[in-house]
């Protein structure tokens, strides 16, 4: 996000372009949703594998965060783009559930792994 930010007051210092495309902000922002998805599916898949309990937490919350970042670029694509407000609603609210699901999923497996292995210290 960082970078979208970034892109954007450059343009608008330098260019005073800001949105002079109306995807301007979105490309930037898709670069970053799906940078930082990628790399939260890989880095969780690889902790996984190595069976590394810290470092696997902490990338599931990168991974909850790029899910969120998911959902703010679909919100911002369907705000610019939709021209019929109760689709816009609709979509917006279907993307929120999936998104709170696949969060809320993330949170319970890493509870559940927590707990598996704070049983298997106390014996």
């Amino acid at each position: 996000m960082g970078v979208a930010c970034l892109g954007n007051v450059v343009l608008v210092n330098f260019h005073q372009a800001a949105y002079s495309s109306k995807g301007l902000i979105i490309y930037w922002d898709a670069l970053y949703v799906f940078v930082s998805l990628i790399s939260a599916i890989v880095g969780v898949v690889t902790c996984v594998q190595r069976k590394d309990n810290i470092i696997g937490k902490f990338l599931s919350v990168k991974l909850a965060n790029a899910i969120f970042s998911m959902f703010v670029l679909t919100v911002t694509m369907l705000m610019t783009f939709s021209e019929n407000f109760s689709e816009y609603i609709l979509m917006c609210n279907i993307v929120g559930t999936v998104c709170g699901v696949l969060i809320m999923y993330v949170a319970v497996v890493q509870l559940l792994l927590s707990k598996k292995m704070v049983e298997k210290h106390k014996e």
